[in-house]
């Protein structure tokens, strides 16, 4: 419901109410998952004879944070960008089977592995200990993986 105080929903994942909304080019909203809220702005301009999506996902940093680090919500966000892309390019959406098939190949695997690498690599630009991200880092593309050990908990909860 794109409107200010609009609700959306997405399937297995977030939802939240609309806080601002200038119809094409921006909206606001909370992002709440796993009992957290947080904030994301989206804004869409155009750049030559292209656009240009800016997002920003503001979010408490907490235990949650200490636990996994910037790419917790990062690889989900560049899954989902590379699913846009992919839309954009063909026209074709995936369905979920689809999108959950190639989460588990070799190829959907790496993309998680190399965004948690760059997510770790942002991490320490930003001043934090290399051991650090990496330990943060290794937790969080073991679980986008399927191989998160029983005593981690999901990423995206907050939790």
């Amino acid at each position: 419901d794109l409107r200010l105080g609009g609700r959306y929903q997405v399937k297995g994942n977030a939802g939240g109410t609309i806080t601002s909304c200038t119809p094409p080019t921006h909206f606001a909203a909370t992002w709440e998952f796993g009992g957290a809220t947080s904030w994301i702005d989206v804004t869409l301009s155009a750049e030559r004879s292209q656009a240009r999506l800016t997002l920003e996902h503001t979010a408490i940093i907490g235990d949650h944070w200490d636990q996994f680090g910037p790419g917790a919500v990062g690889i989900g966000w560049d899954l989902a960008l590379a699913g846009l892309e992919r839309y954009l390019a063909t026209g074709a959406s995936v369905d979920h089977e689809t999108a959950e098939a190639w989460m588990v190949s070799p190829e959907g695997k790496d993309f998680m592995t190399t965004s948690g690498e760059s997510w770790r690599a942002a991490h320490v630009a930003g001043g934090v200990d290399p051991a650090t991200a990496k330990e943060r880092s290794d937790r969080t593309i073991a679980f986008y993986r399927g191989e998160t050990p029983p005593d981690i908990t999901h990423p995206g909860t907050g939790s």
